[in-house]
């Protein structure tokens, strides 16, 4: 799906930071971009995750939403594990299942556009979410404006689940709910290099 994207290729690479030889690798199936990575190829090409993942479902971002069938939106999951602190590695990238949602049931929630599963590991954000738990993310590009909650971040290439507070001038408190793990501050832009944000946290499934 890569090399029918808007621009191909070079202007792929171009718009998205990612090296011709790199997207030339997942175009012919040699390797697979992580989850980061397709949310910013996503948006550079602007087409859906999910288009960008199976090519089905509506090709454009403005139009896309999870597969649908019925009443139903079936979303990703994937063969990951999101660490809550820097204890737990990230483990597996591909898509592992597709989940079915009431599609009325996601639209309380907000948009169902670029949604995507994860599981959590970790302590450092119990006892709201715990190892095991899965999260629902919105990984629309929200253009800056971050409203307080939480977030799969990616800190120093490590994508990790904390809780966003946004400050004026750009500046973000992260924060963990287990008091037992120190906050911090970073202000977008400057700290591009080692923290970006992936997607918003809008359901989470919690284990027993």
């Amino acid at each position: 799906m890569l090399a029918r994207a808007q621009g191909g290729i070079p202007e792929l690479s171009k718009k998205s930071g990612c090296s011709d030889a790199v997207i030339r690798k997942w175009v012919r199936g040699e390797s697979l971009p992580t989850l980061d990575r397709l949310v910013e190829l996503s948006r550079a090409a602007q087409v859906s995750v999910e288009w960008l993942i199976t090519g089905q479902g509506p090709m454009r971002r403005e139009d896309a939403t999870s597969t649908t069938n019925g009443d139903y939106v079936y979303v990703p999951r994937y063969d990951m594990t999101v660490p809550t602190g820097p204890e737990t590695p990230v483990a597996g990238e591909h898509i592992r299942e597709y989940r079915p949602f009431k599609a009325a049931d996601l639209r309380r929630l907000g948009p169902i556009n670029n949604l995507t599963i994860i599981e959590v590991r970790g302590e450092s954000m119990t006892p709201t979410l715990s190892p095991g738990d899965e999260v629902l993310l919105d990984t629309t590009d929200l253009a800056g404006a971050l409203p307080d909650g939480i977030y799969a971040v990616l800190i120093n290439d490590t994508l990790m689940i904390k809780r966003i507070q946004q400050l004026p001038g750009g500046r973000l408190i992260v924060s963990s709910d287990n008091p037992a793990y120190r906050s911090f501050e970073v202000t977008l832009g400057e700290a591009a290099e080692r923290f970006g944000v992936v997607g918003r946290a809008v359901w989470c499934g919690k284990r027993l």
